[in-house]
């Protein structure tokens, strides 16, 4: 599809628009100028590219049959307050994910969630059954502990997710202790991330 008129249209709506509006015109040109898929523009600072995983289609699972406390026939899971709460108490009964790329990416420094989040591009959000299904995989592949795409000496993986009322909230998953541990928190809670720990978000796509 050929969106070279719409682009025209809206940087001729930019030119007398205020500047948050510029901000979702740009937005909106950017997404047009990669035929619909979603550019993100990374200017690293504090965190550090240490790799990027092409990550296969995730078949439908029933949530609760991984999702529980203690052994699930695949791992061993432990799960905080928040995320059976806010993440589970949302989640359909089933879910599933398409294939996808994900950076992972290092801090080199402790970092807020919005410093982290400005520096990946700020990209979209997961859905929760698109995080659940990407969980279950990625835990699911070092499910012993071994050594692989997530850290495993007890440093948390941190994931962004979009809660049921629309507010950003953070997910982190960790190996301790023989078990995969899962947390949820609000954006921004109470401290900062410390270094060495890992972020996952969509890798970029080359306009």
């Amino acid at each position: 599809m050929n969106f070279t008129l719409a682009i025209q249209t809206l940087q001729a709506l930019m030119i007398a628009a205020s500047d948050e509006a510029k901000k979702s015109f740009q937005n909106a040109i950017e997404f047009l100028q990669s035929n619909g898929k979603k550019v993100i523009f990374r200017a690293l600072n504090k965190l550090k590219l240490i790799g990027t995983h092409k990550l296969t289609t995730v078949e439908e699972f029933t949530v609760t049959d991984f999702f529980k406390e203690g052994k699930n026939g695949t791992t061993k899971v432990w799960l905080s307050d928040n995320f059976k709460s806010i993440i589970l108490g949302a989640a359909p009964k089933k879910v599933s994910a398409a294939a996808e790329t994900l950076d992972a990416l290092q801090l080199t420094e402790s970092m807020w969630d919005s410093q982290i989040v400005n520096e990946l591009g700020n990209p979209t959000s997961y859905d929760i059954p698109t995080l659940l299904a990407r969980l279950k995989q990625l835990v699911s592949a070092q499910s012993n502990g071994e050594a692989g795409t997530l850290l495993t000496n007890g440093y948390a993986n941190i994931f962004y997710a979009k809660a049921a009322d629309g507010r950003a909230v953070v997910v982190g998953a960790l190996w301790d202790v023989g078990q995969w541990e899962f947390y949820c928190y609000e954006f921004d809670e109470d401290s900062e991330w410390l270094d060495g720990r890992l972020v996952f978000s969509p890798a970029i796509v080359e306009a």
